[in-house]
């Protein structure tokens, strides 16, 4: 009865983006836009030349779309009306491009002419707009050009030329887009295939300017990258070709002026010592940026294209025929010495170790030791403290190694030290090592073995579970909860000596607990990032919404159960409902608003939320006060008195000789 009531209305939907297309051909842009009820209207909207589709209808409208087409394909023997099929097959696409069997069936109708090849591009464009890095659209557009467009007038190149602006849209809309630039060094070749030798050079000279400048504006972007090491192939490969002709002496020796000038710029970066160790003087830097000037910017000009000339060459600035024969010889290492700034290393490694990360790490060790029911020691509450601080740099060093390609997609992590090249990642592997042996080694010597095995099992989960697992599934956000709920069992480990009661589990159910909203309302307004850099989360979803209300609640039921297992007093329970039913409340209202003013509210009090609880815990542990005579008490018991037994002796001595 659903799917029956569901039917006409899904018909008609399709009915209405089919007619948009129609009515305006000057489409260029198509959305979703997020309106979870029915407001009796019609969910297709046109408005200055972009269409956009209610969500609440998307999944109602595919399954019908997608049902009805699998139907036609499996009964191709019935016949189907081709425009109703096409209409379909727009929807669809529109919806999820992403699915080559629906591409094939276009294909059908377009080569049985029920579709026009015009209209598809324009049709795939405006798909574009909203699935920019979808291969299958590119590949579409390629058949299109080539098997049907230039099959009727092969030397009409309007169409490759419109391609690349289409696929420098798509790159703009999708940073690292390997499709949009893969199809645009497709567009080049089929290009060059058509165009003389001399419009081919201004072509590359072109591609080449336009390579710089966008890589000027997209540093991060390492698909452009490769699109100019691709151009410059080509461009060689012109080269090479007007090399073997033995009449063209002028390009001859400005292809040798290049490759001399290339060679001496490749020993040169090979000679360079590591950034970090190595202050060059003005004079040296000038120097190489004046070679890379004259290789980047004058290849265009001198090597390919009708410029090249015999009037205004200087022949003898060029190398001899028996210089290129080898290469330039390389320049003899010149050290320099290299004042070390300590305080400025120092900022660094805080950077690389994520310190204010650290430093929550480290006072959730803290507060574990004082919550535990044993005597404070101020040289063992120290060594615990600084281990588990060494451990936590050690794992922030491991993750951002890890994590370099990845970091550079996102703002908010583009401008790390790893990423900006501030720091070899020798030097960051080697910090982890040094931070990680000497954090193990102080809590096996000074605290104890539980401690330490904790600390080695939470820096193993970090580095070799959790951060891999961030681009595999959304079980990553509960293995990294486990990870910030061992710092407080280390604590109370290395306070009691090696025991772990009650009181240590529920400590680290606290924690464990807290992870959830702090991290799901920070990742809710990181979405496009997140997506953009291939991490899989739960933030895209409503799990992540319910999950931080779940485990908000969970907090003040474990708050409740601190009594009860002589972790705190009674006390605890009641001065900790109010800060606890507030951080649930906006819990709930990021579970119903869904925005960033929500999220950010609960990401802020978070932040503000474990503190406070962690000092309530303080204030009202159990038996405070015993614990503070029997600390006070226990060195006078157990303190040895050898001298008075020796006075003792002393005295009997002299009273016998006396007597």
């Amino acid at each position: 009865m659903q799917e029956e009531s569901i039917f006409p209305a899904a018909e008609r939907i399709i009915s209405d983006i089919n007619a948009a297309f129609k009515k305006d051909p000057k489409l260029k842009d198509v959305d979703i836009v997020a309106v979870t009820l029915n407001e009796n209207k019609s969910p297709v909207i046109v408005e200055s030349h972009c269409l956009g589709l209610e969500s609440w209808c998307v999944k109602h409208v595919y399954c019908h779309a997608y049902s009805r087409v699998m139907e036609a394909r499996q009964q191709k023997r019935r016949k189907e009306d081709p425009e109703r099929i096409g209409n379909l097959l727009t929807v669809a696409l529109i919806i999820n491009p992403d699915v080559s069997t629906m591409w094939n069936m276009r294909r059908e109708l377009v080569m049985t002419s029920h579709l026009d090849p015009n209209s598809e591009l324009h049709f795939t464009s405006v798909v574009l707009s909203r699935k920019p890095k979808s291969g299958d659209i590119f590949s579409y557009r390629r058949w299109l050009i080539k098997n049907v467009l230039m099959n009727d007038s092969p030397t009409n190149s309007s169409y490759l030329s419109d391609e690349l602006h289409i696929s420098t849209l798509a790159a703009e809309r999708y940073s690292n887009n390997y499709h949009a630039w893969n199809h645009r060094m497709w567009c080049l070749g089929e290009l060059l295939a058509t165009l003389d030798a001399d419009s081919s050079a201004d072509l590359l000279a072109s591609e080449w300017s336009m390579s710089r400048s966008w890589i000027a504006t997209h540093v991060s972007d390492y698909s452009g990258f490769q699109y100019r090491q691709q151009v410059l192939s080509k461009i060689l490969d012109i080269c090479i070709e007007r090399f073997q002709t033995e009449s063209d002496k002028v390009l001859r020796i400005n292809l040798q002026r290049f490759n001399y000038k290339l060679l001496s710029l490749v020993h040169l970066q090979a000679a360079a010592k590591p950034v970090i160790l190595e202050k060059e003087s003005i004079k040296n830097v000038k120097s190489k940026a004046e070679i890379q000037r004259s290789v980047s910017g004058g290849l265009c000009e001198t090597v390919p294209g009708p410029a090249l000339g015999s009037e205004g060459l200087d022949r003898s600035a060029g190398p001899t025929e028996s210089d290129l024969l080898t290469p330039p010889p390389r320049p003899a290492a010149v050290w320099q010495e290299a004042h070390l700034d300590l305080l400025f290393k120092l900022l660094k490694y805080m950077k690389l170790s994520k310190v204010r990360l650290s430093a929550l790490v480290v006072m959730t060790s803290m507060a574990g030791y004082a919550m535990a029911p044993a005597p404070f020691d101020p040289v063992t509450f120290t060594l615990c403290s600084v281990g588990t601080g060494l451990l936590s740099c050690s794992a922030n060093a491991v993750n951002q190694y890890h994590e370099v390609p990845f970091d550079a997609q996102m703002a908010r992590t583009r401008n790390r030290l790893l990423v900006c090249g501030n720091i070899t990642p020798l030097h960051a592997l080697g910090f982890a090592a040094v931070c990680g042996t000497a954090g193990a080694s102080l809590l096996y010597c000074g605290v104890n073995g539980l401690t330490m095995w904790l600390g080695l099992s939470n820096l193993v989960l970090y580095t070799c579970i959790y951060t891999p697992m961030k681009r595999v599934s959304i079980l990553n956000t509960w293995v990294g909860s486990v990870v910030g709920a061992l710092p407080p069992l280390m604590g109370w480990s290395g306070c009691t000596g090696g025991a772990l009661g009650a009181g240590a589990w529920v400590l680290a159910g606290v924690l464990y607990a807290w992870q959830f909203p702090h991290f799901n309302a920070l990742s809710w307004n990181l979405r496009p990032e997140y997506s953009r850099a291939g991490y899989r989360m739960m933030s895209v979803n409503k799990l992540c919404r319910r999950t931080a209300l779940r485990y908000t609640l969970a907090i003040t039921a474990l708050s409740c159960s601190a009594p009860l297992v002589d972790l705190t007093n009674t006390w605890f329970a009641l001065e900790s409902l109010p800060l606890n039913l507030y951080f649930s409340h906006l819990a709930w209202r990021f579970y119903k608003d869904s925005d960033s003013a929500s999220s950010r509210k609960l990401f802020r009090f978070s932040l503000i939320h474990l503190p406070l609880l962690m000092l309530l815990m303080l204030a009202n542990k159990h038996n405070w006060s015993n614990t503070k005579t029997q600390t006070e008490t226990t060195p006078i018991e157990t303190k040895p008195q050898p001298h008075r037994e020796l006075d003792i002796v002393v005295t009997r001595k002299r009273v016998d000789n006396v007597l």
